[in-house]
């Protein structure tokens, strides 16, 4: 089952989408809808909320553990559903089938939404740590002039910097005039994690998403280490969707890119990673716990924009895009910071 979106546009607010469909692929989503969370899958310009049409009504069918939890709803779906894939595509494209020929018998439905009448999230809502890593690409390691590191080098990055797709990046000009995009495949786990081996690492992943490791290069030099520069308000933008393992079976077999206002300024590949995600798992593991719906950011390649001549930083008015794979597309604006008293 693939969590995706292929394009991702806002306007007045309102979430407008673009398909692609690729080999039958289901596009599912966390999405808000009276101050409450679900999963949804997308297809034409409607919704099937998931929880309501899958977990409640084919739950005896499919043998579902009672998984489904509003806190992180695509998390649990996940989860859920991760023994029955086959079934709940089966499902859902029956119903996708029976809307396009017999719509007028879902217009009382309530589990079949219009995209315009609710706002997409991120897919994680709640992670309690967000573990990067840097230097994580051959090719970022040349445009920075450094040997390859030896083992994996670990940096926070705090959850209260996480937006959603769609939402505006801001900083203080006072704190920073030098902030950076970082395109990043992140992972997100299933399960609690301890002293993983490397072989059995997969095991543990519930699925990828997007990430934006935006950065603010001047505190990042400043400080000597990362954490603050990294992790001001707004500079984690997170989506669109989480991609299920059977979607993504190779994770270090994937196109990454970033472009700003359509510039292609990031154009690599997940193989250029210098540890894989297993090997990531393994190595953060043997000395920090990962829990369900904690986010390993796997690092960026060569592009950005403190490397650039002349150096490229992010503006107000600026939209970054932010692609890995058959994910998806991550969009976020820079707005205009406005200090709250």
């Amino acid at each position: 089952m693939i969590i995706l979106i292929d394009d991702l546009r806002k306007s007045n607010n309102k979430t407008a989408i673009q398909i692609r469909n690729r080999n039958n692929t289901m596009k599912i989503f966390c999405i808000k809808l009276n101050k409450q969370y679900t999963a949804g899958v997308l297809f034409g310009s409607h919704f099937i909320c998931l929880i309501e049409k899958i977990a409640h009504r084919y739950s005896e069918l499919l043998k579902l553990d009672n998984l489904f939890d509003r806190n992180e709803p695509v998390l649990s779906m996940a989860l859920g559903c991760e023994k029955n894939i086959t079934a709940v595509k089966n499902i859902v494209r029956n119903i996708e089938n029976d809307f396009t020929e017999y719509p007028d018998k879902y217009l009382n439905d309530e589990s079949i939404l219009p995209v315009e009448s609710v706002d997409i999230v991120r897919p994680v809502l709640s992670p309690s740590k967000i573990i990067a890593v840097g230097m994580n690409y051959m090719d970022h390691c040349l445009e920075f002039n450094i040997a390859p590191p030896q083992k994996p080098i670990l940096f926070a990055k705090l959850p209260s910097s996480i937006i959603n797709p769609g939402d505006a990046i801001t900083w203080d000009p006072a704190l920073t005039d030098q902030v950076d995009y970082e395109a990043e495949l992140a992972v997100v786990i299933k399960k609690t994690a301890y002293r993983v081996r490397r072989s059995a690492a997969t095991d543990y992943i519930a699925g990828y998403t997007c990430l934006n490791d935006i950065t603010a290069r001047d505190l990042q030099s400043m400080d000597g280490q990362w954490t603050r520069g990294k992790s001001i308000d707004t500079f984690c933008p997170l989506g669109p969707c989480l991609a299920t393992r059977d979607e993504i079976p190779d994770p270090q077999n994937l196109s990454i890119q970033c472009r700003v206002n359509g510039e292609l300024l990031q154009d690599s590949s997940t193989s250029k990673m210098i540890f894989s995600v297993a090997e990531l798992i393994e190595f953060i593991s043997h000395g920090i716990t990962l829990l369900p719906g904690d986010i390993i950011a796997t690092g960026t390649p060569h592009g950005v924009g403190n490397f650039r001549n002349p150096k490229k930083f992010l503006k107000p008015g600026d939209v970054v895009e932010v692609f890995v794979g058959n994910i998806g597309i991550l969009q976020n604006s820079v707005g205009v910071f406005h200090p709250v008293d």
